[in-house]
Order: structure tokens, then sequence, then C-alpha cells
């Protein structure tokens, strides 16, 4: 561990215990007497958090290897069965493809895989009004609706475009029979 000079022996001894048992942090935390209001006092220490975050990374990287070592065991095993060499019951099978399943689908390092782009590179001209527009579309759609706002209201007495539109998109009345 790095910084191992400025931690505390409580501390210390804490991280090792992540590190080396085989057990959740909150009974390592609960076997060690450490108190709620101490952890965050620890948590605010740049120090402590960067001996934690790598001790945490020990422990995935342990993590991968022991997965990657059973896995080669269980595909081991399971050619043995094939092979009439292993006549162990289903269970050891099970647990085998389990293994192994378990190895094939596990969650991959984020940031290692190349992205797609998103979207394509936006035009190379000078921005316009709205993003989503060209600048000579923008000030086209600016002077119609400049347009229709100096038009006067439409009279409700005057016939409608609209009174066609709902007459050809509405059902016809059902048969009462």
């Amino acid at each position: 561990m790095r910084h191992l000079n400025r931690l505390t022996e409580r501390q210390r001894v804490f991280l090792r215990a992540l590190r080396n048992e085989p057990a959740t942090m909150e009974e390592i935390v609960r076997r060690h007497r450490v108190r709620p209001w101490v952890m965050c006092r620890w948590f605010r220490h740049p120090v402590f958090r960067d001996a934690l975050a790598e001790v945490m990374r020990e422990v995935r990287f342990q993590g991968a290897i022991e997965l990657q070592l059973a896995d080669r065991k269980a595909k081991r095993v399971l050619a043995e069965m094939v092979e009439g060499k292993v006549t162990v019951g289903q269970l050891r099978r099970a647990a085998c493809f389990d293994v192994i399943d378990l190895h094939h689908h596990r969650p991959k390092r984020r940031g290692t895989a190349k992205r797609a782009p998103s979207s394509a590179a936006p035009p190379k001209s000078t921005p316009g009004p709205h993003p989503g527009h060209l600048p000579e579309r923008a000030a086209q759609l600016i002077t119609e609706l400049r347009a229709l706002q100096a038009d006067p209201a439409p009279d409700s007495n005057a016939p409608s475009d609209a009174a066609p539109i709902a007459e050809a998109t509405s059902a016809p009345p059902l048969d009462p029979a």
C-alpha cells in the first residue's frame, strides 16, 4: 500500500483485513469495531481514500485471477468427464457450468472498449439561432413566422381549411342496426 507511513495503525490493520480476508466490508468494520463516525472521518482524508482505492483494485484484480483459474479448472474437469476419466455426478458438472458461465458473463471493465461516435459531426458553418438548422433555413423559418404574426387573425365566420381535414379523418357514423 502506498502512503503506509501516513496512515494510522488502526487504518493499516483495517485496510490489510479488507485486502486479505474473504469477508464483506460490513463484517470487517464490525470485527474491527470501527464506528460510523470514525469511518466518516477516515473518508474525509485523501490519503485514506487513495489507500482504500488501491486495496479495492488489488481485491478486484485478485478476484479476476481466481475466477480465471477456476474457469480453467472447470473446463479441465468437464473435459475429463467427457473422456470418462471422472464419473462424479450432476452436482460437480453443474458447478463447473456455473463457474464457466460466471466467467464468461462477468461485467467487463469500463473504459477499455472503444466506443463508436454517438453522431455525425455538426456542419462546419457559423452557428445559427437554432443548432438543428443551418443559418439559411433558420432565417427562412424566422421570416415565415414573422409573416404569420403580421397577418390578422382569421375571421370566425370565414371558411376554415381545417374543416375538410376534420371531415376527411372522422369515422363514418355507426349503423344502429
